[in-house]
C-alpha cells in the first residue's frame, strides 16, 4: 500500500511538472516556475500523508482493528514511508532509466518564452547571439518572417533544455540534434568544425552582419560533443528496436 502510494506520488509529480512546463503564465519567470512546483509539491504531499493517516489510523487501526496508537506509531509510519519512497526512487530510477522525485526528466521545459509569446521546445533548430544582448531563436519546419527574441541568457536556456536534444557547442550558440549536417571535421588546431543545416545573421562589436554557415566547435568541447551525438544516436536506434 505505502509502496503503491509513494510510485503514485512520484507520477504525479511528473505530471504536475509536465503541466506546469506548458503554461505560459507558469513559464513567464524562472522563480515562478520553481516557487510554482514547490508549493504544489507541498499540497501534495500533504495530502497524500494526510490521506495515509485517515486509511491507516482512523479507518485501519483504530476502526477496524480497535487498536491505540501513540507517539511510537505516528515514528513507525514515518520510517515505512520514507523506506517505500527510497525503495520506489530506486525501482524507478533502475528499471525505468529516468529521472525521479523532484527533478524528473519532464522538468526539462517544453516551452521558451519569446517577446512574441511562447516557443515550443520540440520545434527549436538552434539559439544564437544576434547582436549586443539580444539572443534569437531559429525554428525549425514551417516559415517565419524574423526569428523569435528570446528574453534569457544561454546559461539559463542550456540548464532548462534537455542536455539529450540541446548542446551549447560554443559561446553564443546552442544547438538541437537537427541543426547540423554531420558530426564535422577536425581541424589542425583541435576544434571540430561543423556545417549548419541553414545560416544565421550575426552582428560583431563593430555593427558589421556575417552570415554564419559553419562553426568550430573548441577544443575544449569537441569530447563533450563527441559523446552527445553518439549518445543521441543510440537512443535512437534503442527506440526503432523496441
Amino acid at each position: 500500500m505505502l509502496v503503491g502510494c509513494s510510485y503514485l506520488t512520484l507520477k504525479s509529480i511528473d505530471w504536475v511538472c509536465e503541466w506546469l512546463n506548458g503554461q505560459r503564465w507558469a513559464m513567464e519567470n524562472q522563480h515562478r516556475r520553481m516557487v510554482l512546483q514547490a508549493a504544489f509539491g507541498v499540497v501534495g504531499v500533504g495530502l497524500v500523508m494526510y490521506g495515509l493517516k485517515w486509511l491507516l489510523f482512523d479507518w485501519l487501526a483504530g476502526g477496524a482493528l480497535a487498536l491505540r496508537l501513540g507517539p511510537a506509531s505516528w515514528t513507525m509510519l514515518l520510517l515505512l514511508v520514507c523506506m517505500a519512497n527510497l525503495l520506489v526512487m530506486y525501482a524507478r530510477g533502475v528499471w525505468e532509466f529516468k529521472y525521479t522525485g523532484a527533478t524528473p526528466k519532464n522538468a526539462y521545459l517544453n516551452h521558451l518564452l519569446a517577446t512574441d509569446g511562447t516557443v515550443p521546445a520540440n520545434q527549436i533548430r538552434f539559439c544564437y547571439h544576434y547582436k549586443h544582448k539580444i539572443n534569437r531563436i531559429r525554428l525549425r519546419g514551417g516559415e517565419q518572417r524574423s526569428d523569435p527574441i528570446v528574453d534569457d541568457t544561454f546559461k539559463n536556456m542550456i540548464e532548462r533544455l534537455d542536455p539529450e536534444e540541446f548542446m551549447e557547442v560554443r559561446s553564443g550558440l546552442i544547438i538541437h540534434q537537427s541543426a547540423i549536417v554531420d558530426d564535422g571535421r577536425m581541424q589542425r588546431n583541435g576544434n571540430r568544425r561543423v556545417e549548419l543545416v541553414e545560416p544565421y545573421e550575426k552582428y560583431d562589436k563593430g555593427g558589421d552582419c556575417s552570415q554564419v554557415k559553419r562553426v568550430d566547435v573548441p577544443k575544449r568541447r569537441v569530447s563533450a560533443f563527441h559523446e552527445w551525438r553518439t549518445s543521441y544516436r543510440q537512443s535512437k536506434k534503442n527506440e526503432i528496436k523496441r
